[in-house]
């Protein structure tokens, strides 16, 4: 008699023993299922902040671009002519006399071209000079003082120093594109 209860109780459950099977089954798949995504999820965050990290980079790289780019367009405004123009009007804003100026060779480099040009001058004081040459330095246009000579002039009857006279070297550089 316990046979066929026992055989009654199988067959009365057999349904419910199935399905859960069948939902044990069905969670041991969803788990598997959810920590390969949250594996993969883990992974993309890691390459978000990555590439995040890549993109502020970049952003920055973008900035010292534009920034070059303003910058060629100071420097690369140049045209000989033009530059003994600037060169001249600076003299003037100090009365200095300018004997000659001239342009010399043009250096070639790999980034850059540099244009050389010799002054000679008249200056009243080292103190014009000083001036000068203080502004020349600091010009948008970027010029830089490569060699100087300063020597002074008697007037032979006082012999006092009436005037300086000034050989300089000044050179200007043009970005290459």
């Amino acid at each position: 008699m316990q046979n066929i209860n026992l055989a009654e109780l199988i067959n009365q459950h057999k349904n419910k023993v199935f399905n859960t099977c069948i939902i044990i089954a069905a969670v041991i798949v969803a788990y598997n299922i959810y920590t390969k995504q949250m594996k993969d999820i883990a992974l993309l965050k890691g390459r978000i902040d990555t590439e995040t990290k890549k993109n502020v980079v970049l952003e920055g790289i973008r900035q010292l671009e534009r920034k070059t780019d303003a910058y060629k367009g100071l420097i690369n405004n140049k045209d000989i002519s033009l530059v003994m123009n600037k060169l001249t009007e600076m003299t003037k804003e100090f009365a200095i006399n300018v004997v000659s100026l001239r342009p010399e060779t043009t250096q070639d480099f790999p980034l850059y071209l540099k244009h050389i040009f010799n002054l000679k001058l008249e200056v009243k004081n080292y103190h014009s000079l000083g001036k000068f040459i203080s502004r020349l330095e600091s010009h948008s246009d970027l010029y830089a003082l490569d060699i100087i000579r300063v020597m002074p002039t008697y007037n032979v009857p006082t012999g006092g120093s009436n005037k300086l006279n000034v050989e300089m070297t000044v050179s200007t550089v043009l970005l290459k594109d």
